[in-house]
């Protein structure tokens, strides 16, 4: 009887539906303790894995988070960014990019020593000046500040 039932419950995963988790775990436990553990095991589907599925994660670090990993933490963006985070900050490719700095519709880089940054805010202020599809500019001091186009 069990294992006529065993079979069904094996086999209704190839209907195209997903036994719970708590019944494949009770499966397991009631055939590991009859001393018939592993006779279906190896047949059961990966749908049927009592394990969560797993999730890919970043390795772990050791030792202290660095500076820009805290602010991050605390929700403060960072004010100045790399050519690959302006790019992508503004959701375009990196050659688009320099592209647009070429043309002058974006902002041109701050140097510090020997590093070119990009200020946020300056792109925030550029991206607001460049048209839309329909030809309107919506500029004002906070890019997405809606009420100040409002009129009264």
């Amino acid at each position: 009887m069990a294992n006529q039932a065993t079979r069904q419950l094996v086999g209704s995963t190839k209907l195209g539906f997903r036994v719970p988790s708590e019944l494949v775990i009770r499966y397991r436990e009631i055939t590991k303790s009859a001393g018939i553990a592993g006779a279906f095991s190896s047949r059961l589907p990966a749908s049927m894995s009592s394990e969560p599925p797993s999730v890919p994660r970043l390795p772990e670090r050791t030792g202290k988070a660095t500076a820009a990993e805290e602010l991050g933490r605390m929700g403060i963006p960072a004010r100045g960014l790399s050519r690959e985070l302006a790019a992508a900050y503004l959701g375009i490719s990196a050659g688009t990019f320099d592209a647009l700095v070429a043309e002058g519709l974006l902002p041109s880089p701050k140097r510090l020593k020997r590093r070119r940054i990009w200020d946020r805010l300056a792109l925030d202020r550029a991206f607001a000046m460049i048209p839309d599809e329909n030809g309107i500019i919506i500029a004002s001091d906070e890019p997405d500040d809606i009420w100040s186009q409002a009129a009264v």
